[in-house]
């Protein structure tokens, strides 16, 4: 079920590439896995080193505790990570000095510079917009991704429709991907697939376990 998926994307190339996200995914979707075998403190750990690794997968971290409660899971251990994983996002921007969100998304989605630093423009509602017009286009016209996300969602419709469910736990794995693939796009509007491949994959992988139980 998989293999297919990640060839449309092209996601073989990007493992040969993309080393950061690579090894974020290296230890995010066993943490996807364990979540729906029900393993959620060392979920909780897993999750904790993401965020080590990569900050941003705070967005996946929330995204899991928000869904938790609606799926009868344990909180404790995600809000655990949760917090552990802010303080981890913390450290890392102090100790790197980074420049601020705003900054960051008007250089990385609106304007580029050739060097930060005194980088510090006025916000700005339009230039907001500009940013997500921007990643939005580029990622409808070059990227994967967002094709990817439209089919997964239709293909766990169908399935749905036909009764084929899963249970709570492929459910919550589902639509922890699902917000937090909305939730990085918003919190930074960049268009390539390397930022969304953690959360395809959490639904390739929901969609896998759904369909390998009613085969069973």
């Amino acid at each position: 079920y998989v293999l297919p998926i990640f060839v449309m994307g092209d996601y073989f190339h990007m493992v040969t590439h993309v080393v950061p996200d690579m090894l974020h995914a290296a230890i995010a979707l066993p943490a996807m896995y364990l979540l729906w075998r029900g393993r959620d403190w060392a979920v909780a750990f897993l999750l904790i080193l993401a965020c080590a690794v990569r900050p941003d997968s705070i967005i996946l971290t929330f995204a899991i505790l928000l869904v938790a409660p609606f799926f009868q899971m344990r909180v404790v251990p995600l809000l655990f990570s949760f917090l552990a994983g802010l303080i981890f996002v913390k450290l890392i921007a102090s100790a790197y000095d980074h420049i601020g969100w705003w900054p960051h998304f008007v250089f990385s989605t609106v304007e580029l510079q050739a060097i930060v630093t005194g980088f510090n423009p006025e916000f700005s509602l339009s230039t907001m917009l500009t940013g997500y017009v921007r990643g939005l286009s580029v990622a409808f016209q070059h990227s994967e991704w967002i094709w990817l996300a439209v089919l997964l969602i239709g293909a766990h419709l169908v399935a749905w429709a036909y009764g084929i469910a899963g249970d709570r736990r492929a459910k919550a794995l589902f639509a922890a991907c699902f917000l937090g693939l909305g939730g990085k796009f918003v919190s930074f509007p960049l268009p390539d697939d390397r930022f969304y491949f953690v959360f395809i994959a959490g639904m390739v992988m929901s969609l896998a376990l759904i369909i390998r139980l009613r085969l069973l």
